[in-house]
């Protein structure tokens, strides 16, 4: 059982069969990076830290090709606690999460993900911290990229799309 906005918000995704037919390389659940640390040269440690979704440390989000040599980027999505605010007394908080999605080239797979992340996530009740949360869509970002991920083939960038999330009242 989730115990904060984002665990719910993963959960309901990693449950939805469409939604995980479309993410061939997973649904993975991490801290918000640093994006001023993030983006170095994994081979050189002195320039930061890598991306949260990397050939090592979540495999099964690349397809191994070219008899072992070559990993390249499956389809996948990354659910981040963004930020959370305290609201005016009696108000409560509320709480911002990204979907960020990705695939190694092209947005037609980017695009069918985090659409149908919409579909799951948006009007989603929830538990998060004990209270119940509403997770409402707020904004895209579409068709850009993002050069910290790698993608195969000594390629950067690979294609993203984010989601905005919000998580509203108690219900």
């Amino acid at each position: 059982m989730a115990s904060t906005m984002a665990e719910a918000m993963y959960e309901a995704l990693l449950a939805d069969a469409t939604f995980m037919a479309l993410a061939t390389g997973g649904v993975y659940l991490v801290d918000e990076p640093d994006h001023a640390q993030v983006g170095t040269d994994p081979t050189d440690p002195g320039k930061g830290v890598q991306h949260p979704i990397n050939p090592t440390d979540t495999p099964s989000a690349y397809a191994v090709v070219a008899g072992g040599s070559v990993k390249r980027l499956k389809p996948c999505a990354m659910v981040t606690t963004s930020t959370e605010t305290t609201e005016a007394a009696g108000e409560g908080r509320r709480t911002f999460v990204h979907v960020y999605f990705y695939d190694r080239v092209g947005y037609a797979r980017t695009r069918a993900m985090r659409e149908r992340a919409r579909v799951v996530l948006h009007n989603l009740r929830a538990s998060a911290d004990g209270k119940g949360v509403e997770v409402q869509h707020l904004s895209d970002m579409t068709n850009t990229a993002d050069d910290s991920l790698i993608g195969g083939d000594g390629k950067r960038p690979v294609s993203m799309e984010r989601a905005h999330y919000q998580g509203l009242g108690r219900w």
